[in-house]
C-alpha cells in the first residue's frame, strides 16, 4: 500500500485556523464568526459554534490541544474562550502592542504572545496580567536607536522546559520557561524565520524564508548545519515516527520529509495535492489531515509497518523496496533489515550462479530488483564484475596483485570472490614478514616482500608506515596496544595518516564507549571515576570538545551534589543554572519539577496580589540570584494585582500608598505607568512622583530590598 487520501470534506468558507486536539477531533475556525469540530474517524461535524470575537479585525488565533479552549486577539485583546460552552473566560489587555503570534504551552496555564513590534510576552490564560516579557526584537538593538518600523514575531515553539521565539532579522532567543535562565540568542539565518521546532532540549530546527533549514545544538547555542528545503518559505515542520524524522509544510502543493538524525532531506516529494496546502496536522504516526487552498479537508494514511510486512510474506521483495523508496520512515526498521537478509540471500545465490557461469538462473533471480533505485547500481555491477572475472582469476594466478586490486576496486563485486580472498590472505603474510624483518634492522627484505603492493592504492599508506617511518610506527602499534594515549597523540601530530590504520580505527570505536562510561559514571554520582577516565583519555585531539563538556559536567555535578547532601538548596538552583548539561541529570530534573509547582503556586498567589503568601512559599529561594527575573516577574504581578483590586473596590489611599512603594522597590516601568494613569482617571488625583522616584532602576534592583528579601538578604 502507498500513500492514501481520502477526502472528508469542502469547506463553505475560508479556513484561518486549524488543529488535531488530543483526544484526535480536529478543530477549525473560519474567516467569519465559525469554529467548527470535526471527528477525523467519520468526518462527520461534531459542533458548530458562532463567536462574535473571530472576524475581519482578529490579528491571531491559537487552539489549545488538550483543553477545550481558544485564543483569539483582535489587535491589544486576548480573549479566552470555552469552545463547548462559547463563554469568555478571561480577557486580556495586551500593554506591548497588537497581538501577531498566540502559543498554548502544553501541559501548563501560560499563553505566549507576539507582537507585531517584537514583543514576546508569557501570560496564564487564568489571569489579566502578562507574567514576563520573555524577550524582545530585534535582539540586540542598542539603547536610543529608532524603532523598526516592520518589526515581527516570527514563530514561537515550546516543551516541557524551554520556548524558543524568532523574531527580526532571523534571531532565535532560547530560554527556560519556568526559571527565565538559560536565555541565548541564536542568529543564523539573516532573514525571517516563520517556523522552528523544539524536537528535544539538545536540538531546534527552524526554516527562513529564503529556503534554508538550520539545526540548532541548544547545549552549545549554535547552528551545526544548514541545508537547501526542497519547499520555499516553510509554514511548519511535522515531527513524526519519535522525532527521527519531519514533514516539512510550505507554499506548495507538496510536502517534503527529513531525515532529523542524518540532518538530510530524505524526499523532495513525500506527498503531493492537486493544490497548495494550507494547513497539516498529525492524527497519528501513519495518517495526517491536510487543508488545501481551496479549502478541501483531507485525511492521508502513509504506508505502515504492516504493509510492508505483509509483502514480504507474500515473497514481493522487489515491491517491498519499492514501498520502502516512497514511505522512507519504514527504513532502518527490524523488517526492513529483515527484507535486507532475504535479498543478501538471493544477491549470494545470484553470485554462486555467475561463479558457475550461469547467467540466465542469477539474472532470474535478481529480476524483480530491476526497478529498485537503491539496488540498481549494485545490480550493474554484479554483471559488470562477472563480465571481468575470469581476467580477475588469471591476473590474481599470476600475482599481479596491483592490477588485480585495481580491478576489484572498480567492480566490488570481485571482492567477495575466493581469488581475492587468496589475495588478501597473501598480503597479510608478506606485511607480517615486513614487520619481522624491520624488527631486526633488515629493510631492503621488508621493502623486497611488500614491493608488488607498493602502488596498490589501498594498501599505500600502511607500507609507507611501515617501509618509511619504521620506527614510529613500531612506536605507534605498541602504543596502541599499551593504550597511551599520550604517545600515540605526538605520533598522529607528527603523521595524520597513523589514523588510516584499522588499529587506530578500531581504537576509536572503543573510545566511544569509554565516553559512555564516562556519562553513566557522572549520573551515577561516581565524579572522582569519571574525572580519572577523562585524564586516561586527554590526549587524543579528536574528542577534545566531548571530554570538556564532560568534565564540566562532571564538576558541575560535584558542587551540585556537594549541595544537595547538605540541603543547600540555593547552592543547587544557581549551579543548575550555570551549566545546561546539568538537565541531564535525574537529581536536577527532580528540583525542577519541585520549582515548576512552587512557580505555580507563587503564580497563582500573585494573581490574587498575596506577597506574603509568595514570601511564605518561596522563603530561603526568594534570594535566588540567578532566578531574580523569574521571581522579580512574579513580586510585580503582586503588586499590580492588589493595585487592581483596592482600584475596583475604590480603597484609593491604599492604592496610592502601594503605587509607591512599587516605584522604590521595582522603579517606574510600563505596567505601573499604566496603572497610574487608571488611578488618577478613577481617583482625580495626580500622582506626585520625585525626580529620584524617575530615574530607572535595575530589574533587580529588588533584591536589595530589606522589605522583599528581609532575613535572606544577607545570603543574596
Amino acid at each position: 500500500m502507498m500513500i492514501k487520501k481520502e477526502e472528508c470534506f469542502r469547506s463553505r468558507g475560508e479556513i484561518v485556523a486549524f488543529e488535531i486536539l488530543q483526544d484526535n477531533t480536529a478543530i477549525y475556525a473560519l474567516q467569519h464568526k465559525i469554529i467548527k469540530s470535526f471527528s477525523t474517524l467519520t468526518c462527520k461535524t461534531l459542533s458548530n459554534l458562532s463567536l462574535e470575537y473571530l472576524s475581519s479585525q482578529t490579528t491571531a488565533i491559537c487552539f489549545h490541544k488538550s483543553l477545550d479552549l481558544v485564543a483569539i486577539a483582535n489587535g491589544k485583546t486576548i480573549y479566552i474562550i470555552d469552545t463547548r460552552t462559547k463563554m469568555v473566560l478571561q480577557t486580556i489587555i495586551s500593554y506591548t502592542g497588537d497581538i501577531t503570534t498566540l502559543h498554548f504551552v502544553q501541559n501548563s496555564p501560560y499563553l505566549i504572545t507576539g507582537t507585531k513590534n517584537g514583543r514576546v510576552v508569557q501570560y496564564r490564560y487564568d489571569g489579566k496580567s502578562s507574567l514576563s516579557r520573555l524577550c524582545s526584537f530585534p535582539f540586540n538593538n542598542p539603547i536610543g536607536k529608532k524603532v523598526i518600523g516592520k518589526n515581527y514575531v516570527g514563530s514561537i515553539d515550546s516543551n516541557e522546559k524551554y520556548v524558543a521565539c524568532s523574531g527580526y532579522g532571523g534571531a532565535i532567543t532560547i530560554i527556560k520557561l519556568h526559571s527565565l535562565t538559560h536565555k541565548q540568542t541564536i542568529q543564523s539565518a539573516r532573514v525571517r524565520i516563520n517556523t522552528l521546532k523544539l524536537i528535544s532540549d539538545e536540538l531546534l530546527i527552524s526554516a527562513s524564508i529564503d529556503a534554508n533549514i538550520y539545526f540548532h545544538d541548544l547545549n552549545k547555542y549554535k547552528s551545526t548545519k544548514t541545508i537547501t528545503s526542497p519547499i520555499g518559505n516553510i509554514s511548519k515542520i511535522i515531527p513524526v515516527k519519535e522525532n527521527k524524522y519531519a514533514i516539512l509544510v510550505g507554499e506548495t502543493n507538496k510536502l517534503a520529509l527529513l531525515d532529523v538524525e542524518h540532518k538530510k532531506v530524505l524526499s523532495d516529494e513525500f506527498m503531493k495535492f492537486e493544490t497548495n496546502v494550507k494547513f497539516v496536522e498529525l492524527l497519528d504516526q501513519n495518517t495526517i489531515i491536510a487543508i488545501l487552498e481551496n479549502n478541501i479537508v483531507q485525511k492521508v494514511s502513509l504506508a505502515t509497518i504492516e504493509d510492508l510486512t505483509q509483502l514480504i510474506n507474500k515473497n514481493l521483495l522487489g515491491d517491498a523496496f519499492l514501498l520502502l523508496e516512497k514511505n522512507p520512515m519504514l527504513q532502518n526498521t527490524p523488517e526492513h533489515r529483515e527484507l535486507e537478509e532475504l535479498y543478501n540471500k538471493l544477491y549470494n545465490k545470484a553470485f554462486d550462479a555467475f561463479l558457475n557461469s550461469n547467467k540466465k538462473e542469477a539474472t532470474e533471480l535478481l529480476k524483480q530488483f530491476k526497478k529498485v533505485k537503491s539496488k540498481k547500481k549494485e545490480l550493474e555491477l554484479i554483471l559488470d564484475s562477472f563480465e571481468q572475472y575470469k581476467k580477475f582469476y588469471t591476473l590474481v594466478l599470476e600475482k599481479k596483485y596491483h592490477v588485480a586490486y585495481a580491478i576489484s576496486d572498480k567492480y566490488p563485486a570481485l571482492k567477495q570472490t575466493h581469488p581475492y580472498n587468496k589475495m588478501e590472505d597473501e598480503f597479510k603474510r608478506a606485511f607480517a614478514f615486513a614487520q619481522k624483518q624491520i624488527k631486526i634492522g633488515r629493510d631492503d627484505v621488508a621493502k623486497d616482500a611488500l614491493a608488488m603492493y607498493s602502488s596498490v592504492n589501498s594498501k599505500k599508506t600502511i607500507i609507507k608506515l611501515l617501509l618509511k617511518q619504521n620506527k614510529d610506527f613500531l612506536i605507534f602499534l605498541k602504543s596502541l596496544q599499551a593504550k597511551n594515549y599520550k604517545n600515540i597523540s605526538l605520533l598522529i601530530k607528527k603523521d595524520e595518516s597513523f589514523t588510516q590504520l584499522p588499529h587506530y580505527q578500531e581504537l576509536l570505536k572503543e573510545i566511544e564507549n569509554n565516553l559512555q562510561e564516562i556519562k553513566e559514571s557522572i549520573y551515577q554520582s561516581q565524579i572522582d571515576e569519571a574525572i580519572d577516565k577523562i585524564k586516561q583519555i586527554q590526549y587524543l585531539p579528536h574528542i577534545k570538545e566531548q571530554l570538556k563538556d564532560l568534565y564540566e559536567l562532571a564538576n558541575y555535578t560535584k558542587l551540585f551534589l556537594y549541595g544537595y547532601h547538605n540541603n543547600d538548596f540555593l547552592s543547587c538552583y544557581e549551579t543548575i543554572d550555570k551549566s545546561k548539561l546539568l538537565d541531564q541529570l535525574e537529581l536536577s530534573n527532580m528540583l525542577e519539577k519541585h520549582w515548576h509547582k512552587l512557580m505555580d503556586t507563587c503564580e497563582s498567589l500573585a494573581l490574587k496580589g498575596d506577597l506574603k503568601g509568595i514570601k511564605e512559599a518561596l522563603a530561603e529561594l526568594i534570594a535566588l540570584k540567578s532566578r531574580s527575573a523569574k521571581i522579580g516577574d512574579i513580586l510585580r504581578l503582586s503588586f499590580h494585582t492588589k493595585i487592581k483590586q483596592l482600584l475596583a473596590k475604590r480603597t484609593y489611599t491604599k492604592a496610592e500608598a502601594i503605587i509607591y512603594s512599587y516605584i522604590d522597590i521595582f522603579g517606574l516601568d510600563t505596567e505601573i505607568k499604566a496603572l497610574m494613569k487608571t488611578y488618577e482617571k478613577l481617583s482625580n488625583d495626580k500622582l506626585a512622583i520625585t525626580e529620584n522616584q524617575e530615574l530607572p532602576k535595575d530589574r533587580n534592583a529588588w533584591l536589595k530590598s530589606e522589605f522583599i528579601v528581609g532575613e535572606y538578604k544577607t545570603n543574596s
